[in-house]
């Protein structure tokens, strides 16, 4: 009985990661042009100094939405930034299988 449920559940995650692996993939959206890249940093404005004199707690809210996840090395004294996005490229929101399964 045990071997039966088993084996079932294997089939089920098999099943599950084939349709993962053969699920369409969305379009790329064609590369930005060097012109494009510039306006886009352009309209942000000077986002560095407004990053910069933010209130931490307020910094963290910022990188925690935009899937940041920054850990300072104090030995290196460097700052490494993981990033986790929220959202895939079409707005629809990320749920990892840990939080599927919780």
């Amino acid at each position: 009985m045990v071997v039966t449920g088993w084996i079932s559940e294997v089939q089920n995650q098999r099943r599950r990661a084939s349709e993962v692996l053969n699920a369409p993939r969305p379009q790329r959206t064609a590369r930005m042009s060097p012109d494009q890249i510039a306006d886009m940093v352009g309209q942000l404005g000077d986002i560095v100094t407004v990053l910069d004199e933010a209130d931490p707690e307020d910094l963290a809210e910022i990188y925690r939405q935009l899937g940041l996840r920054p850990t300072y090395h104090p030995e290196m004294q460097k700052v490494r930034v993981r990033a986790q996005p929220v959202a895939d490229s079409h707005g629809k929101p990320l749920v990892s299988e840990a939080q599927h399964s919780a």
